[in-house]
């Protein structure tokens, strides 16, 4: 239940890095590129390098 309420309230207005983490965590529970690109509003490259950024570990503390 939980995982369905996270992919209704995505993080549209949020920070690039708040974004960043719900496209990664989307993809790692398996969403195709396009719909969490529709879903956020964006492109399917900007989902993909969030993704990468993510891997990189940009945001990590």
């Amino acid at each position: 239940m939980m995982a369905a309420m996270y992919w209704c309230r995505p993080p549209v207005r949020g920070t690039r890095e708040e974004q960043d983490r719900w496209c990664h965590e989307m993809r790692s529970r398996h969403y195709s590129v396009w719909a969490i690109a529709q879903r956020l509003g964006v492109s399917e490259n900007r989902v993909l390098r969030a993704c990468e950024r993510v891997d990189a570990g940009r945001y990590d503390g």
